[in-house]
């Protein structure tokens, strides 16, 4: 049996009154969601940017959002999206949301962040990061902020 075919400009109206009764349907064109996520209600824009369809173009200029549960869902959403988009994120978020991006990767992306170019990103992995080993790499970092935090983390740990 075929699934009954599905009018987009039905939904794309039906948006338009009801916006969070679209904004979780799997078929949710991107355009909407794109508007939802710059939607004048939080609530819209933090179910928009959990949405994985959402283009992480649009999930990137989302950061910085002024609503503390919209700026949950984008670091959550940024998290889960892989590596490149973390890589591509991290440098637009504040230092407190790259430390709490960072503890919810797994171990082997938080490696290779420690490796990147950008000095923040490295300073926000040695801010958090508890592997002796990368601690080592990153105490010995090119530079001075990112060496201190790192050497930071390794007293910290030898004290505890």
């Amino acid at each position: 049996m075929a699934a009954p075919a599905f009018d987009l400009d039905l939904l794309r109206r039906f948006a338009a009154n009801h916006p969070g009764l679209v904004v979780d349907n799997p078929i949710c064109p991107v355009d909407i969601l794109v508007a939802l996520a710059e939607h004048h209600d939080p609530y819209m824009r933090e179910r928009a940017v959990l949405q994985d369809s959402l283009p992480t173009e649009t999930l990137l200029r989302s950061i910085g959002d002024p609503d503390p549960r919209t700026a949950a869902a984008i670091r959550l959403a940024v998290s889960k999206r892989g590596y490149d988009t973390v890589r591509q994120a991290l440098p637009l978020m504040s230092a407190r949301d790259r430390q709490r991006v960072i503890n919810t990767l797994p171990p082997e992306s938080v490696q290779r962040l420690a490796t990147e170019a950008d000095e923040r990103i490295r300073y926000a992995v040695a801010r958090v990061i508890d592997d002796p080993v990368i601690l080592r790499d990153l105490a010995a970092d090119s530079h001075g902020r990112v060496r201190r935090a790192a050497s930071d983390r390794v007293f910290t740990s030898l004290a505890s």
